[in-house]
């Protein structure tokens, strides 16, 4: 257990979440992904009173079309920012971008940290990667449901017509990894095939982790991945989120024979959450401003050091060794 500066617990931190619109070819997913949208009023509201710190990496998701991609993500994320201003105006300093390690210091309730997921349209990335670097960005999902020049996706069911056409990692995909990697990008290589998935930890320095998954051992669901994998990025700064959802982790039981699993493997120190806040996705208990996802784990029989790491302290470790000073 651990506090900062002003003696606040951050008492959970949501590895993969979505805040802003959706762009997307399917216009029913976009509608239900906006039903969920992240209440950040209603979050403030229950982590001041409880008086902890939440932090949440919140994803623009820029499916289509690409050639506006850039411009949509700056007009997603300027709407935000604009919220966020109005929100810390009537409550000075409650939300705060983080974007280096001396932001974890700072007095805040709800941190948050820029996320992209899915950088297909990113083809120019040595332009790219420096623009969104340089408005705060810390973390890529380089693939999504659709394979790209960087790789393969694992192909889930939902998208019928993605045929994967390769299933390792592209050229262009290894320069594009190793120059986020140098930049500093922490790398989410959730959805990735396992082709794809095994070149990309090879040629990523560090700080890469799978914010959204459960175990292939369990349940072989495709973006799920094997131990073996997740003992192979072990050694590197990295992180394993798991997710409550039904498809990936199926029930309470299989969710803690996943954390068992990886405890007993040695792995305890890599296990975090991610919950896929905004996804139209059925949870364990559904998602009610992370309530749900606490009384999952605080109201389970595992050590309350377990706990405690799994809900914050990995991920906070993990995030503060990545970012930079």
């Amino acid at each position: 257990m651990f506090y900062i500066n002003v003696m606040k617990k951050i008492s959970l931190i949501d590895l993969h979440s979505h805040m802003g619109n959706i762009l997307s070819p399917f216009p029913w997913v976009a509608e239900k992904i906006l039903k969920q949208e992240i209440d950040l009023i209603k979050i403030l509201n229950r982590y001041e009173e409880k008086k902890e710190k939440i932090i949440i990496v919140t994803n623009f998701y820029l499916v289509y079309p690409l050639e506006n991609s850039y411009k949509n993500f700056i007009d997603q994320k300027r709407k935000i920012e604009k919220q966020i201003e109005s929100i810390n105006q009537n409550k000075k300093d409650s939300i705060k971008v983080i974007q280096s390690k001396n932001d974890l210091d700072d007095d805040f309730t709800i941190g948050i940290i820029w996320a992209i997921e899915s950088c297909r349209w990113m083809k120019d990335y040595k332009v790219i990667l420096p623009k969104v670097w340089q408005e705060g960005v810390r973390m890529l999902t380089p693939i999504h449901f659709l394979s790209n020049f960087i790789g393969a996706t694992c192909n889930e069911p939902y998208v019928p017509y993605n045929q994967v056409k390769g299933k390792f990692l592209t050229t262009k995909g290894r320069e594009f990894l190793r120059i986020s990697s140098q930049m500093g990008f922490m790398l989410d290589l959730s959805h990735m095939h396992a082709e794809t998935l095994n070149d990309a930890i090879d040629v990523i320095k560090d700080n890469l982790l799978f914010s959204h998954i459960g175990l292939a051992d369990f349940v072989p669901f495709k973006r799920n991945v094997l131990l073996s994998t997740m003992k192979k990025i072990s050694q590197k700064n990295s992180l394993i989120g798991l997710i409550a959802w039904k498809k990936l982790i199926k029930n309470e039981e299989i969710f803690f024979r996943n954390i068992n699993h990886l405890v007993h493997h040695k792995l305890e120190n890599h296990i975090g959450i991610g919950t896929d806040y905004g996804a139209p996705i059925n949870t364990l208990r559904g998602l009610r401003d992370y309530s749900s996802i606490e009384e999952t784990i605080n109201g389970s029989n595992l050590d309350a050091s377990l706990k405690s790491k799994i809900m914050a302290d990995n991920a906070f470790e993990f995030i503060k060794k990545a970012l930079p000073v």
